[in-house]
């Protein structure tokens, strides 16, 4: 590949590490996924991080530096215990597509040497970031939709594209911006639009992601509000330990037990609720034709990935149609 990483650029790369930050299960608190954050930007000369991606950008390295950054991310997200059944969130800078290196297949061939299945890895792309005229956002969410990655947007709300990104390429998942959650649970105007949010992208089949929850009432209101997951310092801070991410968060379990606003009538409708074993979406037929007849009560099953990740349903009359 042109554009070959310099000397100065390797040894910066050993230098710098990756912090990870989780995400949960907003009504469980169990962990969904982890942010990989960039971390000792300063020990290799910049103030910040956008900083020293400008700074690759301007040599026209970036690509090949994201690639190299990836790879190390990927290799010590493979270190926390139950990598397998998470996501790995990794922020893409929007201008790597105008790098004259760029090309299809390197993060696939990265993730097959660390076997580290395509559905693990997500794409956080910011809205914040400015929009040249020779490349516009949605062409890089529609390139690695195209690749069959999972992709997010990130501060969702505050940028350029708004909802005009839920018309043209549909992103699976989306993180409302930290402004929208200060002050939530009393400012009616900011729970009225997240709100409206959340709807909208629930009803596209998008994840909703309240990010930067920092108090018991903003994670509670985004929680009553229907956002999927959640992130932020109430959960916990970026840790460069991968035996500090945990499988489930009893701080936030506490949380959802001791919420004194649970009604008696929510608790009747959970009690009321059938629960209904799902399948997974590779299942073989006659699996599924013996799944229905020791199941005969049930006319219509839930189908899951291997993340155990909602992806369509299965009606019994559709069964009776193939046999």
């Amino acid at each position: 590949m042109n554009n070959e990483l310099t000397q100065h650029w390797k040894n910066n790369l050993k230098i710098l590490d990756v912090a990870f930050q989780p995400i949960i299960n907003i009504h469980t608190g169990t962990l969904y996924g982890v942010e990989a954050l960039l971390r000792n930007f300063q020990d290799v000369g910049f103030k910040s991080i956008f900083a020293l991606f400008d700074a690759v950008y301007k040599e026209k390295l970036l690509y090949s530096f994201d690639l190299a950054l990836r790879e190390k991310a990927l290799k010590k997200y493979t270190q926390i215990q139950s990598y397998k059944n998470i996501k790995l969130f990794y922020n893409l800078d929007n201008r790597v597509l105008e790098m004259e290196n760029f090309s299809t297949g390197n993060t696939t061939k990265i993730l097959k040497e660390l076997n580290i299945k395509k559905e693990n890895l997500c794409f956080e792309i910011s809205e914040r970031q400015e929009i040249s005229s020779e490349f516009d956002l949605e062409k890089i969410l529609q390139h690695y939709k195209n690749e069959d990655f999972s992709i997010a947007i990130d501060d969702f709300g505050v940028g350029y594209s708004g909802y005009k990104l839920f018309y043209d390429s549909t992103p699976d998942i989306i993180k409302i911006d930290r402004f929208f959650l200060q002050g939530l649970a009393t400012n009616m105007k900011k729970k009225l639009m997240v709100r409206n949010i959340t709807h909208l992208a629930i009803q596209l089949g998008i994840k909703v992601i309240a990010e930067g929850v920092e108090t018991k009432e903003e994670y509670l209101t985004c929680k009553d509000i229907g956002c999927h997951l959640a992130q932020g310092y109430l959960i916990q801070k970026p840790t460069k330990n991968t035996q500090k991410i945990y499988q489930q968060y009893t701080n936030i379990i506490d949380i959802i037990k001791f919420d004194r606003r649970i009604s008696d009538k929510n608790i009747l409708l959970k009690n009321n609720i059938d629960k209904i074993q799902p399948l997974k979406l590779k299942t073989k037929m006659n699996l599924v034709i013996e799944y229905f007849k020791k199941n005969q009560s049930v006319p219509i099953v839930p189908l899951v990935n291997s993340q155990n990740e909602p992806v369509g349903i299965l009606l019994e009359s559709d069964i009776k149609e193939f046999l």
